[in-house]
């Protein structure tokens, strides 16, 4: 971090871009992740852009997926290219770098709390509707987000549209998944299936996050007194891992919601898609992929609501979840690639400690008594030969400087 903090100094170009870019006051703006760090920065022109910086080589599934988003865009996502040896180190390293879109939006959970704060808790049930077509939009192009949670859902302060960020987790459906278990990140625990963990990443699985995503927003809707209740000290929405909601529909949380959706009742649907799925022990055989079909019509346009115009203040100073990047609304027809960041919740990078000084050596006493030296032993005739031909040579060198 102190290295992108150059005050003033600009980053770049590289060779093949002439682009340079200025990373001044990042200490507080930044995301980290197992993978790299993400900082605001400007171009040449004053635009805002985001810099994600690698902590080691790009992965090869990464560019594989810069380059399916780049052939098959989304309103969803936003853009990005890869920057070769970016950022020069002292040490020789180059560190490669992705110049993506700044998005001025909220995190998931923080949009939830403005809308409620606002009085508008109806609201959030076409905010779950747009949600849901944007994932069922990207699963149609074959990307597969692989962590869906509410740290990756972005909600734009302007719009209100949806923007989903952290793609080290996504998965394109030409990839073969299984090459990739162990090097991708699993996801958010409060979002994932159980039988999830240690296998590739699959349709199931996304729908499911988006299913949690889905019921937490519309339960809400129904009963804000639920965020009070479910969400205090909660890295999530209302489903919590640790206390076996995705594992059992006998929780608190599963008796506080189940009386919000009548069994007859239409709109129910996804609640009892969600509740059978929790109840299977593994989520491939649960059939949720034909379940949701007779629900949610591939035809189906899910609205964007207005955003609160009372929405809550951002700190001068937020929390690292709340200052994650993305970038501006793009047009329709420049949609773009959004922001990867860390998963499932970023934390910041402190600098190093600065080791303790060395002691200082003590010094050294004198012995009482000198060191005998050691006797030298007689020489052999050899070295005596030797040490008289020196002696001549060196004598012979000296008469003929003479």
């Amino acid at each position: 971090m102190r290295i992108i903090e150059n005050k003033g100094e600009r980053i770049g170009p590289t060779k093949l871009d002439p682009g340079t870019y200025l990373t001044r006051d990042v200490k507080d703006k930044f995301t980290s992740g197992n993978f790299a760090v993400v900082v605001p920065a400007e171009r040449d022109d004053g635009s805002k852009v985001a810099l994600r910086f690698f902590l080691g080589k790009v992965p090869s599934h990464t560019t594989q997926i810069i380059s399916h988003i780049m052939n098959h865009p989304h309103p969803g996502l936003v853009g990005c290219k890869i920057l070769r040896k970016l950022l020069p180190l002292k040490d020789g390293t180059e560190v490669d770098a992705m110049e993506m879109d700044y998005i001025d939006g909220k995190n998931l959970d923080d949009a939830v709390d403005s809308y409620l704060k606002a009085g508008r808790a109806s609201d959030l049930t076409e905010v779950a509707d747009n949600i849901f077509q944007n994932v069922m939009g990207l699963l149609k192009t074959g990307f597969l987000h692989g962590d869906l949670s509410h740290g990756n859902v972005m909600i734009e302060n302007a719009t209100g549209a949806v923007r989903f960020v952290d793609y080290d987790s996504a998965v394109i459906n030409s990839m073969d998944s299984k090459n990739l278990i162990g090097t991708l990140e699993e996801g958010h625990p409060n979002y994932h299936h159980p039988s999830r963990r240690g296998r590739e990443l699959l349709v199931c699985d996304v729908l499911f996050s988006a299913l949690v995503i889905h019921v937490s927003l519309v339960s809400l809707a129904r009963d804000p007194s639920l965020w009070t209740k479910f969400n205090k000290d909660v890295d999530g929405l209302l489903f919590r891992s640790a206390n076996d909601d995705l594992q059992s529909t006998d929780t608190d949380l599963w008796r506080s919601i189940r009386p919000l959706f009548p069994p007859n009742e239409k709109n129910s649907a996804p609640f009892t898609i969600l509740e059978n799925c929790v109840g299977t022990k593994d989520l491939t055989n649960s059939g949720i992929e034909a379940k949701l079909k007779s629900w949610w019509p591939s035809s189906t346009v899910g609205p964007v609501p207005s955003y609160p115009s009372t929405v809550r203040p951002v700190p001068s100073s937020p929390s690292p979840v709340e200052k994650k990047i993305v970038s501006p609304s793009p047009s329709p027809i420049e949609e773009r690639i959004v922001p990867p960041s860390p998963s499932p919740m970023p934390r910041p990078i402190v600098d190093r400690q600065k080791p303790k000084p060395s002691p200082m050596p003590k010094a050294r006493q004198q012995r009482k008594t000198p060191r005998k030296s050691p006797r030298s032993r007689p020489r052999t005739k050899r070295e005596l030969e030797e040490a008289e031909r020196k002696a001549k040579a060196e004598a012979v060198r000296k008469a003929g400087e003479d």
